[in-house]
């Protein structure tokens, strides 16, 4: 891959993964849209969709609780530079599915300036299936 990623803290990377849980757990100060949302909670909402439309388990997982989190280096244009398994939900199935979900996506829109790191949570309670 070309290019260099711009790398923030782990900080700034949890506080995106927190944007998914709303503005309660979201306290990194950013302004707010004229929805009530800041750009790095409307950035991770966008990513959180494009991604978990890619997500694919097997059925009979989603009857127990598994969560995974993938961690992932952005470019600036959105090309996804790197990913790994940050926190195993314990099946390898599970967390295979998971990385796989991020391995089909192939660009996502581009990041707000000063994020390039995100920790997307996988939650098999949450997947909908």
């Amino acid at each position: 891959m070309t290019g260099t990623p711009l790398i923030i803290s782990r900080r700034a990377a949890l506080c995106l993964a927190l944007c998914l849980l709303g503005p309660a757990a979201c306290r990194h100060g950013a302004a707010p849209s004229a929805s009530g949302k800041s750009g790095f909670q409307v950035y991770a909402s966008v990513v959180n969709e494009l991604v978990k439309k890619k997500w694919r388990f097997p059925k009979e997982l989603a009857r127990e609780k598994h969560v995974a989190v993938v961690e992932a280096i952005l470019e600036r244009d959105g090309r996804i530079f790197h990913y790994e398994l940050a926190e195993s939900s314990g099946d390898p199935e599970y967390d295979a599915s998971c990385m796989k979900a991020f391995a089909d996506v192939e660009r996502l829109p581009a990041p707000p300036a000063g994020l390039s790191a995100l920790r997307l949570i996988f939650n098999s309670s949450a997947s909908g299936e």
